[in-house]
């Protein structure tokens, strides 16, 4: 049975003016998959999250989520079809409580609510606590967020878009600011994510934390895709290595993850 393709883009652009920031990529994302997007800063990728999730709509080109075409949809029922996302800034209500802005999420995803009334249900709570597990926060469900460290704001923005159920996670550069041993904890809460089905697709710098969490990786490079495949190929491809990893930092991560060193 062929796999089910949860996101998949044809041809997709967006120009501000005469910039393309992104320019005619075509991707496929398979259900329940785990896909790293890499590449220089200005390469198009958050841009590309900005299109994929309705906050940007494509200048050109037509993309589909879980087989439904989703180009002229916006945020709202991106969210509802069961797509979330978390930005690159830690951002949360530094006065209220983790399980407090968890609440706020359960609001929005799969579970539209028409009237959500003045005050928060039982609902709610039960679910937002289940996040905060998930992430292993449950024992910082009544800290503020704003006394919390890095890696505990950005595990409580994570468990704000599992709130809303998502069926498609987007993160853009989640791990930015933490420490080699802090990344290995996020690592094994997404790896804890995939074992839900949970399709997920991840921009970040990186490339120790992309290669040790994902089975394919994507690199751009001005607004386009210039790879697409396994993380053994990406670090043998000529142009990935010229454009943007070098040669010094391939071998580091050849020999990381014990393959032959190379030569450009």
């Amino acid at each position: 049975m062929a796999q089910k393709i949860a996101i998949s883009c044809h041809g997709l652009s967006k120009a501000f003016g005469a910039l393309k920031a992104v320019n005619d990529v075509h991707l496929e994302v398979p259900e329940g998959t785990i896909l790293g997007i890499g590449g220089p800063n200005g390469a198009g990728k958050t841009t590309l999250f900005d299109v994929i999730s309705g906050i940007q709509p494509p200048t050109s080109g037509r993309y589909f989520v879980n087989g439904l075409e989703a180009t002229k949809l916006g945020v709202d029922r991106l969210c509802h079809m069961g797509m979330a996302r978390t930005f690159q800034a830690d951002a949360g209500f530094d006065t209220m409580s983790a399980l407090e802005n968890v609440r706020v999420a359960t609001y929005f995803g799969t579970g539209e609510r028409k009237r959500p009334g003045l005050v928060f249900d039982r609902v709610s709570k039960d679910r937002a606590f289940e996040a905060l597990s998930a992430v292993g926060l449950k024992d910082y469900a009544d800290v503020a967020v704003g006394s919390m460290p890095v890696l505990e704001r950005k595990l409580v923005m994570l468990a704000g878009a599992l709130a809303m159920e998502p069926r498609i996670l987007l993160m853009d550069e989640p791990v930015g600011g933490l420490t080699p041993k802090e990344m290995a904890t996020f690592i094994e809460v997404v790896q804890r994510l995939k074992r839900e089905n949970i399709t997920i697709v991840i921009i970040e710098h990186v490339m120790s934390f992309l290669l040790g969490l994902c089975e394919r990786i994507v690199i751009m490079h001005q607004g386009s895709v210039i790879f697409s495949g396994t993380k053994h190929e990406m670090l043998s491809d000529p142009q990935v290595v010229e454009v943007y990893l070098g040669s010094t930092a391939v071998n580091h991560l050849k020999s990381q993850f014990n393959l032959k060193e190379v030569v450009v």
